[in-house]
């Protein structure tokens, strides 16, 4: 369900003239040894494969969209996507809300936002940003695909309802995926005492109490076995 639009929701919203910086680590990388150099590679690397884990645990939707933006920004350059939302009505305002909102999304992998755990939505109606995927060139090259990552996470992308869903926090004051839905604070304070305890750091990782009691602790890894 979206917001009411007689409410007002810009605090759930990008503005469209949000400026984006680059962070330009040329000179800096150059000043390294090449020791240094292969280091600062694979550690990024390491954080990029890791990192994924934070849209697991930002928000149920959030992988998708994830990987729904990636289809859609792969598929034809910017200009190429530009002209194709104005063929698909979208304002020029419109359109610069949409990158504003997938801006924010990739700064702070996944659609709430990571300093206050406030969630944000796309600042333009949900049928135009739909009649833009829809007309894409990923949609043409793979419309099973793209027609089942919108379905999946429309909804999740445009909701405040419940008011719950509008704030990262345990329930029923938020929403979280960063714990299973029967782990409470008390819950998190017990697993962080003894991660405190076993010098390991609670930083990409997902808590699942089980039906007996017993605690299962996930941890971000691009191994998949062990």
């Amino acid at each position: 369900m979206a917001a009411d639009p007689k409410e007002d929701i810009s605090l759930y919203l990008i503005p469209p003239d949000t400026p984006v910086n680059k962070l330009d680590c040329t000179e800096a990388f150059k000043g390294l040894t090449d020791k240094e150099k292969l280091y600062a590679h694979h550690f990024g690397r390491a954080c990029w494969e890791g990192g994924l884990i934070c849209l697991l645990q930002t928000s149920p939707e959030s992988p998708g969209i994830f990987l729904l933006l990636g289809e859609l920004f792969r598929g034809q350059s910017l200009e190429a996507l530009k002209e194709l939302a104005n063929g698909c009505g979208l304002s020029d305002n419109e359109y610069k809300s949409f990158l504003a909102y997938s801006a924010a999304f990739y700064s702070n992998f996944g659609n709430y936002k990571s300093f206050g755990d406030t969630k944000f939505i796309p600042d333009l109606p949900r049928e135009k940003l739909e009649k833009l995927i829809t007309s894409s060139q990923c949609y043409r090259d793979n419309k099973e695909r793209i027609s089942f990552l919108w379905s999946s996470v429309a909804d999740g992308m445009f909701s405040l309802h419940p008011p719950a869903v509008r704030q990262l926090a345990f329930p029923p004051d938020g929403i979280t995926t960063y714990y299973s839905g029967n782990c409470g604070k008390e819950d998190a304070e017990i697993i962080k005492e003894f991660m405190l305890n076993k010098d390991l750091s609670p930083y990409n990782t997902r808590l699942f109490k089980n039906e007996d009691g017993t605690y299962e602790l996930r941890l971000a890894s691009s191994l998949t076995n062990g």
